[in-house]
């Protein structure tokens, strides 16, 4: 079409008939740069646009298409442009994917996408007579492809954003599989990722089975689901809770379900210590000896309350339990007690009194008390305070006795907060006076041996001068104690303990005493330890293996590359992207680091997944099998040799290098191979014609000649005789080289059928043919088993035909000629090791000897002696052509053997044909 286009002289008159007709999408423009004007319009173009031709035709394109003006971003008609003006210099075609907006009715643009070819056509003399503009809206596919890029962005800062997440993160799709699931989560499940692809949410959550996530998802899509406990199953079948957040997003246009799930338990744990704990608390307030409440709130609501605080306050369960204790104790709200509480459950600093005085009710009236009392903050799981417990001493009878009692109570009361191990009380200068009875066990001291410094017995000597610091300077501040050293035990035996002490002191600040614990941490410190060591060993292990690889990426001089392959929602491969790279790679590729890491492989070559490269990776990928493969890189002009390695199934490891050199001497190579066997076919055809056309002058010559020397016989001169008589054997030998060289021809373009040869009955047919001159010369010739063979039938006659002439024509003087013929098996190893061949070493051949007891040669000329027209002995020694090993060395080489020859003067020959076994 563009040809007959091409054939037209520009002007109105040219037909465009076929053009216009022709599906697809195109316009017509005369080359009058810039304007560009529209000659022709195709059908398919005008019912695009929806009106005729006659709006476009006499138009510039840039008049019937006029650019979008109303956004400042818009450059199509400046790429348009510069496209035709390429083509105009270049007269080639110019191909592109660009953005030209369309006017609307309404005198609106619409962004609009379009893939062009503009073509020249070019007249006789070479120059543009018009463009040929081709266009295929690609609207719709961009802007899939930019939602698409945008949906990628989106799911990657998902995926950035659930990897480092603290939480199991969990992206379901609407049948229950995963579509993502971070390493959180297969921690807790005990899956692999890959096993993970298998799974679907009732595998691993029991409550939600088909029907539960079902409607679960579809509540998702509408609605904020609040937060909400279940229970996870890990592969072994063992269920854990945990505390999930859920909510809905969009992915690719389809609805998924995301989970934030929190294993929570430690905290379920600690809920049921908790309660076990209050449960413990609340039966050691009802059965305690002495008076105990907890009041619950801000109102102090009497919770917990045991007989000896309700015989203290004067009143009967049912008056007081579940009341605010102050609505049922006035007087005690009067005498300052409530505000104490407020401080109390306000700041959560406990408070106490001794000896203090309180009104009580008693026998209709009110009674003065002496009680000594604290006031505990109570704080519930979340560690807030929700009440204060109230522990109470009647010691109004033992007001007398206050120093005894006020310590026997004080020392109770600490005991009991502290849950101790081992305790142990000193004085206030730090003098050990009492020490419970697990002390004694463990260190096996008795009651003497650890009173005042006993103590410091036990502790390890490098813990002591430290435990002694710690302890001065909490004596001489009145700070806590605490301190962790190691005690040993009665065998011997050091072991890692948490030591702790609080002061007892009086209202005044004074301390009183100090209570202590001793809490064994032998196990949590020696794993602590173990685990410290394992980290740091770990991080240097892989501090090394980084500097390692660090060092392989920089200093190789091959490229080195790792590659991510990009799926589609299938698991298929679409594309894939380079995530590292070093030098070497970066300057084999020939582009920007950059540039390299942000484009991907489809980017920089759309056909690279279908191309042999693209495939070989696609088959390493998913086998692990290594492959190696040469890739030519056009958009670095490069050839590449890269290995292909799995690192996973989603990474693969590229190691390459450049053998543009090599490759393109190795195609210059074939090229000159291919060359030389089209000029040697040329130069055999030649030499087929020309020995073929020479027979009949030759022949001709020679009856000729045979007449007149016949005819003028008895009538010549001697001389004149002679002269005939050389003129007859110089046609001889013409005839015989003619003969020779149709031979030779023969052996070069006769080789196409192959059949089964009994070498043994193909020997005897030449020595039939060779029976005069055998008999002649009385020559013995000795036949070994010969093997069969697969072969050209007439070529293996004349090989023997022209070895056992060779052995014949050569012989000794006064000589009778032997002739020995033998063949063996040999493996192509052995045919490497007698240098006779390069060959694969598990490959058989028939190795076939001629040996003769003939004049010999030196062994220099054993490799020109298969060449065309070489002779070591002049015409008038030994008659010949030059030609018969040539012939048998071209009968070797189209068998695909070997032949050697091996001789000294004076020694016989030995010539050794190699032919393949099978």
């Amino acid at each position: 079409m563009l040809t007959e286009l091409s054939n037209q002289k520009p002007s109105s008159a040219v037909d465009f008939t076929i053009i216009e007709a022709t599906p697809g999408m195109r316009l017509v423009f005369s080359p009058d740069s810039p304007l560009f004007t529209i000659v022709s319009a195709s059908q398919d173009m005008c019912r695009f646009l929806g009106y005729g031709k006659d709006r476009l035709v006499g138009k510039s394109i840039f008049e019937a298409f006029p650019p979008n003006s109303s956004d400042p971003t818009f450059n199509g008609h400046t790429e348009l442009l510069a496209s035709l003006e390429l083509v105009l210099k270049n007269k080639m075609s110019h191909r592109r994917e660009q953005r030209y907006d369309l006017v609307l009715n309404e005198g609106l643009f619409q962004e609009t996408y379009w893939d062009t070819i503009n073509t020249p056509v070019l007249n006789d003399d070479g120059e543009v007579t018009y463009i040929v503009h081709t266009t295929e809206n690609i609207t719709a596919r961009v802007i899939a492809d930019r939602k698409v890029a945008e949906n990628d962005v989106a799911v990657a800062q998902f995926k950035f954003m659930a990897d480092n997440a603290q939480n199991a993160f969990i992206l379901a799709r609407e049948d229950g599989s995963f579509a993502y699931v971070n390493q959180k989560a297969l921690s807790g499940w005990n899956y692999t990722a890959e096993e993970a692809k298998h799974l679907r949410v009732p595998d691993v959550n029991p409550v939600f089975n088909d029907e539960v996530f079902s409607a679960a998802f579809k509540r998702a899509q509408h609605e904020n689901i609040p937060q909400f406990e279940t229970l996870h199953r890990r592969k072994n079948g063992e269920v854990y809770p945990v505390e999930i957040n859920m909510g809905a997003l969009t992915l690719a246009g389809k609805p998924h379900m995301f989970a934030v799930a929190r294993d929570i338990t430690n905290r379920k744990r600690l809920q049921e210590a908790s309660r076990k704990s209050e449960e413990n608390l609340r039966n050691l307030i009802m059965q305690s000896p002495v008076a105990m409440c907890i009041l619950n709130g801000p109102d102090f609501i009497v919770e917990v309350a045991n007989a000896r605080v309700l015989e203290l306050w004067g009143k009967h369960a049912d008056e007081i339990m579940g009341k605010p204790v102050f609505d049922c104790l006035p007087d005690a709200r009067v005498a300052g007690l409530h505000k104490i509480m407020e401080q109390v459950y306000s700041t959560g600093e406990r408070f106490a009194a001794n000896e203090q005085p309180i009104p009580l009710p008693r026998n209709g009236g009110l009674e003065t008390f002496y009680v000594n009392f604290v006031y505990e903050p109570f704080r519930g799981v979340d560690q807030k305070i929700a009440g204060v417990m109230v522990v109470a001493f009647d010691v109004t009878n033992q007001v007398v006795a206050r120093m005894k009692v006020e310590e026997s109570n004080k020392e109770l009361q600490f005991v009991m907060n502290v849950a101790p191990q081992m305790v142990w009380v000193t004085y206030p200068d730090g003098y050990h006076a009492l020490y419970n009875y697990k002390w004694y066990e463990y260190t096996g001291l008795s009651d003497v041996e650890s009173q005042d410094t006993g103590w410091t017995t036990v502790v390890h000597p490098d813990d002591m001068e430290r435990t002694s610091a710690v302890w001065k300077h909490s004596l001489e501040t009145g700070e806590p104690y605490e301190i962790e050293y190691r005690l040993k035990r009665f065998d011997g035996t050091y072991c890692w303990f948490l030591g702790r002490a609080l002061p007892l002191k009086d209202e005044t600040g004074t301390i009183l005493k100090w209570f202590g614990t001793c809490t064994d941490i032998d196990d949590q410190k020696k794993a602590s330890e173990l685990m410290e060591e394992m980290v740091i060993k770990r991080t240097h292990e892989l501090e090394s293996q980084k500097n390692l690889l660090d060092n392989i990426l920089r200093n190789s001089s091959n490229g080195i590359s790792v590659t991510e392959m990009i799926r589609n929602d299938k698991g298929d491969v679409v594309d894939a992207k380079t995530i590292l790279a070093n030098d070497s790679a970066i300057r084999f590729v020939g582009m920007p680091r950059e540039v390299f890491l942000s484009k991907t492989a489809v980017e920089l070559d759309p056909d690279i997944l279908t191309s042999a490269y693209g495939q070989k990776c696609l088959h390493t990928l998913v086998t692990g099998e290594p492959a190696v493969i040469q890739y030519y890189l056009g958009i670095s002009n490069r050839w590449l040799e890269l290995t292909l390695s799995r690192m996973d199934s989603d990474h693969l490891i590229h190691i390459f290098t450049d053998v543009t050199s090599i490759k393109v001497s190795q195609l210059e190579q074939e090229r000159m191979l291919q060359e030389l066997k089209r000029s040697n076919a040329n130069l055999e055809d030649f030499a087929y014609a020309a020995s073929h056309d020479l027979k009949e002058p030759i022949r001709k010559i020679r009856f000729f000649a045979d007449r007149l020397n016949n005819k003028l016989s008895g009538k010549l001169a001697e001389e004149d005789q002679h002269y005939l008589m050389r003129m007859d054997r110089a046609t001889e030998r013409m005839q015989l080289l003619v003969d020779d060289l149709l031979e030779y021809s023969h052996v070069s373009t006769d080789n196409n059928y192959v059949e089964e040869i009994d070498l043994g009955k193909k020997l005897s047919k030449v020595l039939e043919d060779l029976e005069l001159e055998v008999s002649r010369r009385n020559a013995s010739i000795i036949v070994g088993p010969l093997p069969l063979i697969k072969g050209h039938r007439r070529q293996i006659q004349q090989l023997f035909q022209n070895l056992i002439t060779n052995a014949l024509k050569f012989s000794k003087p006064g000589v009778q000629p032997e002739i020995l013929i033998s063949a063996s098996i040999i493996s192509g190893e052995e045919l490497i090791t007698l240098n006779a061949a390069t060959t694969p070493a598990n490959k058989a051949y028939h190795q076939i000897s001629i040996v003769d007891n003939g004049i010999g040669f030196e062994q220099e000329y054993a490799e020109r002696i298969f060449k065309m027209f070489q002779r070591l002995h002049g015409k008038a020694a030994y008659e010949g052509t030059g030609i018969g090993l040539a012939i048998v060395r071209k009968v070797v080489n189209n068998h695909n053997g070997f032949i050697t020859a091996e001789s000294s003067p004076g020694n016989g020959a030995r010539f050794t044909v190699y032919l393949p076994a099978n």
